[in-house]
């Protein structure tokens, strides 16, 4: 389930990078830092955390600020369920500045957690596209 003011938090922390980016590193150790304490399927937060990466990167909101080199967010899942960082400097997408924003606004989480409701049977990625396009 997508929680609006968790994403909003995500993409806020991202936009502190302005155009030099943040790392991925960085956001996890903001917003899973037990990650590095102990293996990721016992981490609830780190759970949450890929859930709304996942999500945020597949609609668009973030991307690599060097496009180069891959076409994820650098996280690896070893056999043992351990993590592996490659470091990825992450920014905005004009849409993900343009969320964000209106996500910002006082009902603005309310209305894309409404709208996401609204897009019924599509799932995922593209319901989060959806929504953010309402």
């Amino acid at each position: 389930m997508l929680d609006a003011s968790y994403l909003r938090d995500m993409l806020s922390f991202v936009e502190e990078g302005s155009y030099t980016g943040v790392t991925n590193e960085a956001l996890v150790r903001c917003f899973a830092p037990d990650i590095f304490d102990k293996a990721v399927h016992q981490s609830e937060d780190f759970a949450k955390f890929k859930y709304h990466m996942d999500e945020a990167w597949g609609a668009g909101l973030i991307r690599r600020r060097d496009s180069r080199g891959g076409d994820d967010w650098g996280v690896r899942f070893g056999s043992s369920g351990s993590v592996a960082l490659t470091r990825v400097d992450l920014v905005l997408t004009p849409i993900g500045g343009e969320a964000l924003a209106e996500m910002r606004k006082s009902k603005g989480a309310e209305r894309l957690v409404d709208a996401l409701k609204s897009a019924g049977g599509v799932a995922g990625r593209e319901a989060l596209s959806q929504g953010i396009a309402a």
